[in-house]
Formats: structure tokens, C-alpha cells, sequence
């Protein structure tokens, strides 16, 4: 018998020879026969295709995946139908690792040591021993050692599944019903569709292809093996047709096209003007005609650096530093004497090629490697001496992740598949931590921020910051100036602790405590403990109160949307996104509200009630999250956790008075509410501490201003914000690095090197 198609691995050779081996037998030494067989196969240079599988967030694109699928079922249709009539042959063993790949991503199934011939006569046949893999036997061969084509074709739903979605996890394992489980997978690669062509990639994908992969799959995975497909049903259904649906991708080409043109008009009228600006600051300072003409030199010396810097930070190739200050030597020394230097720039100055990034957080980290892939140079500020401070320091033991990890994942590195659905605080903190060592992101620590000033008339950002490190110089006290033409604000609305202003607080004798210094709930057992804010922190911080055996009590002034963790067996969040699909916000809305209050009742009894805006509105206008519930809602139920309207007043002795004229004693306070102040008020920010532009664009502002993580949906929102901004910094930075002729003054580029 010898197999010859496409898509099974061709047999080239096989060879048998006897070795004599002399052994002991009875005493006496004999020569045993060992026969020894040898198959010879041909080379498959991409190994086998379980290397390959990975679920809709990263790996094969969806052509490559669909086109596998359909090699398998030509394989597997030439074994069961064509190879020769009426007898097939079951494979017995199909799964990833027995489907090889050659150079072009062709499929062939290999392996064929388990498989059973069959004659006209048989069908199928029963066996006693059962050999396979589990996972992808089918349930008849398990139990009753039942063997026919059906065998084959369970293992092939289950393979197809796996293509799709990377996992092997199928409804009736999960439980999931069909109809519920095809929308999740469609829902997943519509996600990694959106996330792709955010970064500048564009993908092709057909949702109908997907829908009738993971139809077919589940049709090859029923429980009885009479209903399953034949494998000349799944190759029909495979080739359908479906109707096209074309889309004007030229007519969007030009338009980008005629945007980016004028972008770049308007970024050389701005480059001339500061250039000229520039110039005649420097006469004004009295600097010699020659110090300036040779800044025509300096500019042709920092367009080729700039131009070689492809991949800093992070190139294996050692990039030239992208800072430059009169402190540290640099090719400048001679360019003007010292005190005409300290004259016109501040003791300790430094010049950013690319931008000035503040924060070391996720956004910061985010947006870092995504410029990295862009090729522009950067510098991050973090005041803290750690990567993520929120959540290494200031975020309570029990936290976990709301939303599922894949809304999490920062750009270009997916979660480790151990990871569970909903990782911990230290899983996170792990993971940002393996990130910045992978794309060797090291920010400058322990250095704060002062202040941020845009310079109107050099059209550049002045970043006045003090260091706390050991390593700070001792004759500039840490005190340091960087000078960039862009400036991204990665802090995100929680970095800064701010205390509510209550008349009293000081005076309080009780244990005053910031929700992001609370770590447990062990510190406050048989205490009265009142928790002012209503939001998720504060919800999770009274359950944890109350598990520790506190009393606790909540201050909530606002109206507040609480919803159910789950709903209709989804997690509320991944159902409002799945609703968002196809339904316009304030419909999710009322659906939300309608669900919450069908699972939770009337809340305004116990005195939370519902704001007038939905909770998805409201996090889209104002940022306030919808509360989820996972458990502190029956505590205030059974009244083991009190609700008090707002505070009027602390005073002595533990004091509290409400609004509602009562008096109540408690021994300790934490503050469970984040404004972020430092940002109101502004150009750019409103009083809400979020950009006044409204989503998709608060990423961007005015005079090389970027904000990451501030377009109101949390964590989820970083990748998104990350790949604009860095596309964007990317375009500005290679209009300007290549080469192009110059006539009149200096380019702009000499001001890099100067200052």
C-alpha cells in the first residue's frame, strides 16, 4: 500500500535488517535475532502544527489557518473516500502533532502506526485496547471501543476548533451553549481585527469563513457519531459561497493620503518658523556668526545618527544616546564657550530626541514598546523605583482583574497561557515585569516631575524634574530640565493619591488610611471601620473588612450603577462589549439596568441608587465605572455592612456627622475616592481630569501633547491609546529623518544637538 497526495506525508523509502545479538540462555550464550525497520519520510521544515496554534489575540492569521483547515479535510477525504473505493482508512490518531507543515504552510497528515484498514464489507469495527490521544478520541472509541470514519472526523472538529480559537475547549466540555460559543470566537477575532489595524496592519478576514469553521467543528463533535458529517459534507460546506462585501479601501487610501499631506505642510511651516525663531534668539544673546554656521555641520551629523537609529531603545546594535547636556561630554564642547551656555539654559539641561514619557506604569510601558517599533527614540520619568508603582505599592492583596486577561494585554506580548482567565495582583505585576525586560524599557526611577511648561516660542516642552536617587549629582542637588517637542502624560487618573477636603479630618483620632495604602482587612478585626467612596475599590475593601471580621460601614454620596459580576452566565463586561457589537451604547444601557435590576431589585431601598445617565454612558462621558458586585451587596442585605449618606464633619473621639443629622463614632477611615486635581483645569484636561476631546481622540492634543490611558475605559483602552500615539510620533519622526535637501538656516535637527 502506498499513499501519494498532497496533503499525506509522502513515504520516500523504508528498509529491514536482522542484527545477531549474543545473549545468555540456560547458561549458555546464543545469538538472538533483533529485527530493526526504518520508515523514510520526506523533510517537513515547519515541524508540526501544534507549534503553531495560538488562540485569535496573536499567531496565524485567519487566511493561513483557513487554508490549513482545508488541507487537512483534502488529506482526510483521501483517506476515507478516494484512495481506494470502499475500503478507507482511519487514521485512529489525528491531532496537531501528527499534521506536519512544509515551507509554504502546506498540511500533511503523518503518522500512521494506529491506523486500521478497513475492507468493502466493514464500516466500522469494536476493538478491546484503546490507543490514542485523549481529547481528540471520540466518546464511542473511549467507551465501547467502537472505530470508524466518525473516529476520524470527531478528532477533526476538534482540530478545526482548535485552529480557530487555540484551545480544544468545545461546548459540551465548557458547557457553553453552540450559538453563545460561535459569537465569543467571532467576537474574539473581531477584536484582534480592530487591534491590528489600530497598529497600521491590515488583515483580511472573512467572518463568514469563521462562522462555518466553527459550525462545521461543532457538527463533527456531536456526542452521536450518526450525526456527525462525512468528510465529503465538511469540504461542501467548506466551500459555500457567501456573498461579498466589498469596502471602499482606495477612496479611504487617498483621503489618508490628503490628510498626511497637509500634515506635513503645516509641520514644515512650523519647523522654518522655529528655526528662524531660533537664530535670532541666539543674536540677541550675542553669539558669533561662526558658532551659528556651523550648526549647518552639527545638522548633518544628527540627521545621519538619527537616521541609524532604527530600533533604540532595545537595538542589539549600540544606538547613540539620545540625550544630550552640557553635563556629559558631547561633540557640542566647542561650540560655544561655558558661561554663554549657562546663560542661556539652566544648569542642568537636557535635550530628548523623541518624547518625554511620565510614567513607568502600563500606559508608559504600552506606548514605549510601541514606539520602540517605530524607531523613535524616548525617555521615560518615573518618580517611584519600580516599574508600575500603582500596583505594586498601592493595591490591596485580594485585587483581582474585573475583566478577562485578553482586555489586558499590553501591545505586542499576550498573557502566559498558565495564567488564569482572571490574573491576580501579583500574576500582573509578574507580567509588567517580563515586559519591560523584553523590550529593554528602562525608565529613569525616582525621579518626580515639578512642572510641565510648553515654550510658545521655541514650540518645545520643558519638563522641570528632581531626582531622589542615590546617583543624582551633588552639585545640581537631582535638579534637572528636559527639553522635548513631545510630551505624553502615561500617569493615567490614579496616579496621585488625593484626600477628599471634610471639614475635621485632621482632627480625627481614629487610623485615617488611603484606599491605595490598604493591603488587609487583618489590621482592622472587631473595629468600626467607615469606607467614604463607592466604587470598586470601596466595594471590595468593605468585603474584605468583613471577612476580617470588621465592622464596616460605606459613605455613599453619589448615585452609583451596581451590577452583578455575571449575568446570564457571562461576565457582565465581556456581555456589554459582545452587545456593543451590534447595538448602540444607550441601548446596552437599558439592557444592563434592565438585567441588574431583575437579579439585584430595587438597590435604592438600601440606599444605593442609580444615577439618570447608563452606566456605560457615564463611564464614557465622566470615566466612573460601573461597580461590580461580588458579594458585599448580600452583606448589606443581612445589614453587616451599614450604607450612611455623605459626610458633613469629623471631629474628636472618633466622631462622625452625616448629612442626615446623625452622629456616629468609628475607629478607623479609609478614603476610597481618586479625583484626579492635578490635571483639571487646563488646555487639554477638563474638571472631570479627563481630555476634553471626546473618545476615540483624547489621546491627542495640541503642541506635541499626548495622554495615554485617559479615554475612560481603563486598562482595555492602553493598547488602543499606545499603537495611535506611537503611529503618529512615528510618521513625525520619519518625515524628518530622511534625507532631503535643505537650503537657507540650519535644520531643525541641529537644535538636537545643541541643546
Amino acid at each position: 500500500m502506498r499513499l501519494k497526495h498532497p496533503n499525506v506525508v509522502l513515504l520516500v523509502g523504508w528498509c529491514s535488517e536482522t542484527q545477531y545479538i549474543p545473549m545468555e540462555f540456560n547458561g549458555t550464550y546464543v545469538c538472538a535475532e533483533k529485527p530493526e525497520r526504518l520508515l523514510c519520510l520526506e523533510y517537513m521544515p515547519k515541524g508540526n502544527l501544534r507549534g503553531f496554534l495560538s488562540d485569535e489575540s496573536s499567531g496565524l492569521g485567519w487566511d493561513t489557518r483557513y487554508k490549513i483547515i482545508q488541507g487537512i479535510c483534502y488529506g482526510l477525504r483521501y483517506l476515507h473516500e478516494e484512495w481506494q473505493l470502499n475500503a478507507p482508512i482511519v487514521h485512529m490518531d489525528l491531532k496537531p502533532a501528527n499534521i506536519l507543515l512544509d515551507n509554504n504552510m502546506v498540511p500533511k497528515i503523518a503518522d500512521f502506526g494506529l491506523s486500521r484498514l478497513f475492507s468493502e464489507e466493514k464500516t466500522w469495527t469494536c476493538t478491546i485496547s484503546r490507543n490514542g490521544t485523549l481529547g481528540y478520541m471520540s466518546p464511542e472509541y473511549i467507551n465501547k471501543g467502537i472505530v470508524s470514519t466518525k473516529s476520524d472526523i470527531f478528532s477533526l472538529g476538534v482540530i478545526i476548533i482548535e485552529i480557530v480559537t487555540g484551545h480544544r475547549d468545545y461546548p459540551d466540555d465548557t458547557g457553553t451553549p453552540s450559538e453563545e460559543f460561535i459569537e465569543i470566537v467571532l467576537h474574539n477575532w473581531s477584536q484582534r481585527n480592530m487591534i491590528k489595524k489600530l497598529s497600521g496592519v491590515s488583515l483580511e478576514v472573512d467572518y463568514q469563513q469563521i462562522r462555518r469553521c466553527i459550525q462545521i467543528g461543532l457538527d463533527c463533535v456531536k456526542i452521536d457519531r450518526s450525526k456527525r458529517l462525512t468528510i465529503s459534507q465538511i469540504i461542501k460546506a467548506l466551500h459555500r459561497p457567501e456573498s461579498a462585501d466589498p469596502s471602499n479601501i482606495k477612496g479611504v487610501d487617498r483621503h489618508q493620503s490628503e490628510q498626511r499631506q497637509k500634515k506635513t505642510a503645516l509641520l514644515r511651516i512650523r519647523v522654518i518658523f522655529t528655526t528662524v525663531v531660533f537664530v535670532v534668539l541666539l543674536k540677541k544673546r550675542g553669539i558669533s556668526q561662526e558658532s551659528c554656521m556651523n550648526f549647518k555641520e552639527i545638522s548633518s551629523i544628527s540627521q545621519k545618527k538619527c537616521r541609524n537609529r532604527k530600533k533604540f531603545p532595545g537595538s542589539k546594535q549600540a544606538p547613540s544616546p539620545p540625550l544630550h547636556s552640557p553635563a556629559a561630554p558631547s561633540n557640542t564642547s566647542g561650540l560655544l564657550p561655558t558661561d554663554r551656555m549657562d546663560s542661556l539654559f539652566s544648569p542642568r539641561c537636557v535635550w530628548v530626541d523623541g518624547p518625554i514619557i511620565v510614567g513607568a506604569g502600563p500606559s508608559g510601558l504600552a506606548v514605549a514598546a510601541c514606539l520602540q517599533e517605530q524607531g523613535v527614540p524616548y525617555v521615560i520619568l518615573e518618580r517611584a523605583n519600580c516599574i508600575a508603582p500603582l500596583w505594586q505599592k498601592r493595591t490591596y492583596n485580594r485585587l483581582k482583574l474585573h475583566l478577562p486577561k485578553q482586555f489586558h494585554e499590553l501591545p505586542r506580548m499576550a498573557f502566559p497561557d498558565h495564567y488564569p482567565k482572571y490574573p491576580a495582583r501579583r500574576q500582573f505585576i509578574d507580567y509588567f515585569e517580563h515586559y519591560a525586560a523584553k523590550f529593554e524599557i528602562k525608565p529613569e526611577f525616582s525621579t518626580t516631575v515639578l512642572s510641565a511648561h510648553y515654550d510658545n516660542t521655541s514650540g518645545l516642552w520643558r519638563v522641570a524634574t528632581t531626582s531622589s536617587s542615590s546617583s543624582a549629582p551633588a552639585n545640581g542637588g537631582g535638579d534637572m530640565e528636559y527639553i522635548s517637542r513631545w510630551l505624553v502624560v502615561a500617569m493615567g487618573v490614579n496616579a496621585d493619591t488625593v484626600v477628599p477636603d471634610i471639614s475635621g479630618l485632621d482632627a480625627f483620632d481614629g487610623k485615617v488610611t488611603h484606599v491605595s495604602n490598604y493591603k488587609s482587612g487583618e489590621a482592622y478585626t472587631g473595629k468600626r471601620v467607615l469606607v467614604v467612596g463607592c466604587g470598586n475599590s470601596g466595594m471590595e475593601v468593605l468585603l474584605d473588612l468583613f471577612n476580617h471580621g470588621a465592622r464596616p460601614a460605606m459613605v455613599v454620596g453619589d448615585a452609583v450603577h451596581v451590577l452583578p459580576h455575571k449575568v446570564l452566565g457571562k461576565f457582565t463586561f465581556e456581555l456589554a462589549m459582545l452587545l456593543m457589537r451590534w447595538l448602540p451604547i444607550w441601548i446596552v444601557d437599558k439592557i444592563m439596568v434592565l438585567l441588574a435590576w431583575l437579579v439585584h431589585g430595587n438597590l435604592g431601598k438600601l440606599g444605593l441608587h442609580r444615577p439618570a445617565t447608563g452606566p456605560f454612558k457615564l463611564m464614557e462621558k465622566h470615566g466612573r465605572t460601573p461597580v461590580l458586585d461580588y458579594g458585599a451587596l448580600a452583606c448589606i442585605r443581612a445589614g453587616d455592612i451599614a450604607i450612611v449618606p455623605a459626610v458633613t464633619r469629623f471631629g474628636k473621639g472618633g466622631q462622625v456627622e452625616l448629612t442626615d443629622g446623625r452622629t456616629l463614632n468609628f475607629d478607623a477611615v479609609i478614603l476610597a475616592s481618586n479625583v484626579p486635581q492635578w490635571l483639571q483645569g487646563n488646555d487639554f484636561f477638563n474638571k472631570d481630569g479627563y481630555p476634553k476631546t471626546a473618545f476615540p481622540h483624547g489621546w491627542k492634543g495640541q503642541s506635541g501633547l499626548y495622554a495615554i490611558d485617559f479615554t475612560r475605559r481603563a486598562l482595555s483602552g492602553t493598547f488602543a491609546d499606545a499603537v495611535r500615539i506611537a503611529k503618529d510620533l512615528g510618521n513625525i519622526w520619519r518625515g524628518e529623518t530622511k534625507p532631503r535637501k535643505r537650503a537657507g538656516a540650519c535644520g531643525r535637527r541641529c537644535i538636537s544637538v545643541f541643546w
